[in-house]
């Protein structure tokens, strides 16, 4: 829904610093306005990561994605009067409806993202432009639609404020929202610990009025309980020596030939048998499965 627009006349920064961001133009250094931007976007690229960027704080107040769309419109309007000051001698701005802009152009449904990569490439353009700014060119003048002049120097410190506030107002509405959440419950062991397994065996509940139950008293009268010795361990008999094993006895000797009586002839010693040769062998190959390895 729309918000209350904003009809203040914001050149009153420019005499006395910001009660709400902090801000003192008397205090700013123009010449320094090139860091300043840089690391303003570079801000805003954080604030728009935030899972609340689309979210507002309440219905009459901007979520940080609308005040991001609305300072890269700003980064973007004041990079064009910029170059007219530079260009012409006294332009006047033409008006710009900021309330108006921002329900034509649906801040609220952007895409934080893009509006993040928007925004630092407006804010890139801006500063670069303001790298020829030097020297008798920071008295140029420029006026507004309602009659406000400004310098280049004056229209720098008026600038500059804006973006600046804007992250003082995200970074209030996320502290609003996270404040309105809910605390999640600490985390308790014991809440979350698994039951125990349930047994067939039912187990006698205690009573716990009843007295401790005082371990058995011993009586000193009665006898002692019988000490067996402890077992004697079994000898084992000694190792008999091994007897050596003899060798065979010589292999007996043959005979001696006994010579012929006398008168009688010896007897013709007989040729040994032709040795036999061998004869061809058949091969075949082995037949069945073969032997397991």
């Amino acid at each position: 829904m729309p918000i209350v627009p904003d009809d203040k006349n914001w050149t009153w920064v420019l005499e006395r610093a910001c009660p709400e961001c902090g801000f003192d133009a008397g205090r700013f250094d123009p010449t320094t306005i090139r860091p300043a931007i840089e690391a303003n976007a570079a801000r805003w690229r954080v604030l728009l990561a935030d899972p609340l960027a689309a979210q507002r704080p309440d219905d009459n107040t901007w979520s940080a994605l609308e005040y991001g769309c609305h300072v890269r419109d700003v980064y973007r309007l004041y990079l064009f009067r910029l170059e007219l000051m530079l260009q012409q001698d006294g332009p006047h701005f033409p008006n710009w409806n900021q309330d108006e802009t921002a329900v034509r152009e649906q801040y609220g449904r952007q895409n934080p993202p893009d509006v993040a990569g928007e925004l630092a490439a407006a804010a890139g353009m801006l500063a670069a432009r303001y790298a020829t700014v030097d020297g008798v060119r920071w008295q140029r003048t420029g006026f507004r639609s309602d009659g406000a002049a400004f310098t280049i120097d004056s229209f720098t410190r008026y600038l500059i404020h804006d973006p600046l506030h804007h992250v003082h107002d995200a970074e209030t509405g996320y502290a609003r929202l996270r404040a309105e959440q809910p605390v999640a419950a600490p985390y308790s062991e014991t809440a979350s610990a698994p039951a125990a397994p349930a047994t067939d065996q039912a187990v006698p509940a205690t009573d716990p009025a009843a007295p401790a139950t005082a371990p058995a008293a011993v009586d000193p009268a009665a006898p002692a309980a019988t000490a067996y010795p402890a077992a004697t361990p079994v000898a084992q008999p000694a190792p008999q020596p091994q007897q050596p094993v003899q060798p065979p006895p010589p292999s007996a000797q043959p005979p001696a030939v006994q010579p012929p009586p006398p008168g009688q002839p010896a007897p013709a010693v007989q040729p040994p048998p032709p040795v036999q040769a061998p004869g061809p062998r058949s091969w075949a190959p082995p037949t069945g499965p073969p032997a397991g390895g």
